[in-house]
């Protein structure tokens, strides 16, 4: 590659890491969208829900995963001193398992939304 390519080609790539790298979701606001956002708008947004339940009197609730849990291994790693003695190793504590987290949507008799809420379990 020349001189000349190289500096047509080099700004070129900042811009599209630096583009890439503001690439971030948006929030919903969901309060926005109590009163008029349905269940059938729910489930093509985000799929059919993990768990549901209809309660007698009309109700729905609906739950969606919105992170996997996973568990995190500490790495136990040693810090080596310039004289090469790394030292024994430190045990870690605390606890490693990072929960799921979920997102429900209750929607009233008349299908439309009036709660949500985010927890994990």
């Amino acid at each position: 590659m020349n001189v000349r390519t190289q500096s047509k080609f080099i700004p070129a790539m900042l811009a599209v890491f630096a583009l890439a790298g503001c690439a971030t979701t948006q929030k919903i606001d969901w309060p926005a969208r109590f009163g008029h956002y349905t269940y059938d708008q729910a489930v093509a947004e985000f799929g059919r829900p993990g768990e549901y339940a209809k309660s007698a009197d009309g109700v729905t609730v609906a739950d969606w995963m919105i992170d996997r849990g996973h568990v995190e291994v500490p790495s136990n790693s040693r810090i080596a001193t310039p004289g090469g003695f790394a030292g024994p190793r430190m045990p870690t504590f605390g606890n490693p398992y990072v929960p799921n987290y979920y997102m429900r949507l209750t929607f009233g008799p008349d299908g439309r939304l009036k709660g949500y809420r985010e927890f994990a379990r």
